[in-house]
């Protein structure tokens, strides 16, 4: 309810359109969100990419982007300068779009970001939430799914024959008489 409309349609529009690479990453405690985003974009489109927690990983990945694609942070309180550094050189050497999802006290990676979308965290204890970030996940998984739901539904049924398979079907072997050898 406090991501004004146009600003959640303008991010699943990039997110959906699939000419674009996706990058995802978030820090210490967003990245299990960021993950969670991630597993499912990767089932609904193609070229989806999990960049990795260590940073001297991160330059196949940067090279891989390009002016149209997008890279998608996760980083709220207790921000990460390493978040914020790769923010700041893929804005300079790649020109990617940057949608940032952050809190309302707002990541440094802001003044990078293309789309910033501040969601509450605090939940009057000592520790901050991350339902409100989760929730704004699952309405973006949702609304992209549902861009190109026969896409989508092709792709998620081709996803799930290679991930369900049987070892003999995968390598094109056997009638289904699994004391075949």
């Amino acid at each position: 309810g406090t991501v004004p409309p146009g600003q959640f349609e303008g991010v699943c529009r990039l997110i959906a359109d699939p000419s674009r690479n996706i990058f995802v990453l978030g820090g210490r405690i967003s990245d299990s969100i960021a993950r969670f985003l991630s597993s499912h974009l990767q089932q609904i489109r193609p070229k989806v990419f999990h960049l990795a927690q260590n940073s001297e990983l991160w330059p196949d990945d940067v090279l891989r982007m390009r002016k149209q694609d997008v890279l998608i942070l996760f980083d709220v309180r207790r921000y990460q300068p390493d978040l914020a550094r790769l923010a700041t050189l893929v804005r300079e050497r790649r020109k990617a779009s940057i949608v940032l999802i952050t809190d309302k006290g707002m990541s440094p990676i802001a003044r990078d970001g293309d789309i910033v979308v501040p969601l509450s965290i605090d939940a009057g204890t000592a520790w901050d939430t991350v339902v409100c970030l989760l929730a704004f996940v699952e309405a973006l998984i949702v609304k992209v799914s549902e861009s190109n739901w026969p896409a989508t539904k092709a792709r998620i049924e081709e996803w799930d024959a290679v991930r369900l398979a049987r070892p003999d079907e995968a390598q094109g072997h056997g009638n289904g008489n699994p004391d075949e050898t």
